[in-house]
């Protein structure tokens, strides 16, 4: 359970009410260079004044919420019914032998996995290990990145209707373009990749920090044309409860630096000798891409990966946090795919080839 004690919260508002003077942006910039501290003072105000503390945390705490120890880790979950680690080498591959060994310890030993963000490459690290027991692999930010899907990418670059609909060509070329926005989007990758403990310290110690640092983030993930407003777009999206909600949990549980590990304890050398990301996974899996998802591949390219790749939905809108933005949407393609996995079992146990 999520618990803000009157102490924390009073702290927090102090923390909020006393920061030094930010350094006012640019002229005429939007979040070309991070956070609009202009803007950021209506977040830092509405967080300590407005935010209805007693009412989120209740919010937070409405589904059944448990502890339980698995190698070593104690892992806090939330298990609804439909009708941090002190040793180093806990990466994606590691979380995803702990939430498969979560799924045996509540008694289930075939499940489905569903994953964005770092929880794409977990579920994609299940699949692949385990694939006698993940049924199916639904994910919003699908990647293969083996060497063939690679190099197809980039000689598709020649003539691109070869790998991908001409409709959604802008979304993979001019390569140039890609790797461009990729690379001024994604420094704050490396910091956590080399010096998440660092950084961690300030984010532990500032919570206007932390909330520009994230919301930053929230806003080039969101909508790429957001770059360019003061504003940063968030009130075009989303509510500042539910954002702020996202801020709460860092900071009641102190997370932030053991969160950013896992940068560093993927991104390594350990893991890339791995090769989980090379190993073709048989699991039937089923993608959905939004029009500002940070990264998109075509199923010519993903089934070099997934070779069973039951289905691509391709939105025209939403970006990199669609759960949180269109909810239904978002769980409408889960039960879909669910139910494909499912006749895909069925087709298989009765010898049906055709899906």
């Amino acid at each position: 359970m999520w618990y803000t004690s009157s102490q924390m919260i009073e702290d927090l508002r102090y923390r909020l009410k006393s920061h030094r003077p930010f350094t006012p942006p640019l002229e005429g910039v939007g979040f070309e260079y991070g956070f609009n501290t202009h803007y950021l003072h209506g977040w830092v105000d509405y967080w300590a004044d407005q935010y209805p503390f007693q009412q989120q945390e209740d919010f937070l705490n409405q589904f059944p919420q448990f502890k339980t120890n698995v190698q070593g880790l104690d892992i806090h979950f939330i298990w609804v019914k439909p009708e941090g680690a002190v040793r180093p080498g806990l990466g994606a591959t590691e979380m995803g032998v702990v939430l498969r060994n979560l799924m045996h310890r509540l008694g289930f030993k075939k499940f489905y996995v569903q994953g964005g963000d770092w929880g794409a490459y977990i579920g994609l690290c299940m699949a692949t290990l385990y694939p006698k027991e993940v049924l199916g692999y639904h994910t919003n930010l699908a990647l293969s990145i083996t060497p063939t899907a690679i190099l197809t990418w980039v000689l598709g670059s020649i003539y691109p209707p070869l790998v991908v609909d001409p409709v959604l060509a802008d979304r993979m070329y001019p390569i140039l373009s890609v790797v461009y926005w990729l690379t001024r989007e994604t420094g704050y990758l490396h910091l956590q990749a080399t010096k998440p403990d660092t950084l961690g310290v300030s984010m532990a110690d500032s919570p206007a920090g932390l909330l520009a640092y994230i919301y930053q983030l929230f806003s080039s993930g969101s909508r790429r044309k957001f770059y360019f407003r003061s504003d940063g777009g968030f009130d075009d999206l989303y509510s500042r409860d539910e954002l702020i909600d996202n801020l709460m949990i860092y900071w009641i549980t102190n997370s932030f630096t053991t969160s950013s590990r896992i940068y560093a304890e993927t991104l390594n050398l350990r893991n890339i000798n791995m090769a989980v990301f090379a190993i073709p996974t048989p699991v039937p899996t089923w993608t959905i891409h939004a029009k500002d998802e940070i990264f998109y591949q075509s199923p010519t390219l993903l089934k070099f990966k997934y070779p069973n790749l039951l289905n691509s939905t391709v939105l025209f809108t939403g970006g990199h946090f669609l759960a949180l933005e269109k909810p239904q949407v978002f769980a409408d393609d889960v039960l879909h795919a669910i139910a494909a996995f499912r006749r895909w079992h069925f087709n298989r146990k009765h010898k049906k080839y055709t899906f």
